[in-house]
């Protein structure tokens, strides 16, 4: 049950649960940067909605939250849409980049994630090889399900933040431990 919402500039009320401690008093907020065009993607964006939403991680998935765009959008409706992304991004506390589809949509929402300074999860089981740009820009890689339910349950744990932890030094063996180890390019 949302314990409090936080409103986008189109209006819609964006759940947040609270907890006992991290930031704000509420739920890491993961924002899903993804295509959703295809059935399989719509399939795989639903299921890690799920995951996350189930594992106390609040998402904000621009395809369930956002502004739908007709084939008839304006111009101001494509602008809206630009928005709220971004006003989005701005309010997440990290990203999952789903980059096996090679989406330009999602490869600018990676962009603006690391030009904001928000940790990045790459999921990519697809992906044999990686530009060397986002594999640097990452804060961690997940090829498979079970790499990014560590990943992901590590990166909710960092942000309970109980007092005494060294948040830059678990960030940091974060990236080592899950950083991308395939060919670059």
């Amino acid at each position: 049950m949302a314990s409090a919402f936080i409103i986008s500039p189109s209006g819609k009320h964006i759940p947040r649960r609270a907890r006992d401690s991290g930031p704000h008093g509420f739920n890491p907020l993961v924002y899903l940067a993804s295509p959703g065009f295809t059935d399989a993607q719509k399939e795989l964006l639903t299921d890690l909605e799920s995951w996350l939403w189930d594992n106390d991680l609040d998402v904000y998935s621009p395809f369930r939250d956002g502004i739908r765009l007709t084939p008839d959008a304006t111009r101001k409706d494509r602008r809206d849409v630009w928005k709220e992304n971004v006003w989005a991004i701005g309010e997440s506390d990290l990203i999952v980049a789903l980059l096996d589809d090679k989406d330009t949509g999602t490869l600018v929402e990676f962009g603006m994630a690391v030009a904001m300074k928000k940790p990045i999860v790459a999921y990519a089981p697809r992906t044999a090889m990686m530009n060397v740009m986002l594999a640097e820009a990452i804060a961690a890689y997940a090829c498979n399900g079970s790499e990014f339910s560590e990943v992901m349950i590590k990166l909710r744990n960092l942000y309970a933040n109980p007092p005494g932890r060294n948040l830059y030094a678990e960030m940091e063996q974060l990236r080592e431990d899950h950083r991308y180890r395939g060919q670059v390019q």
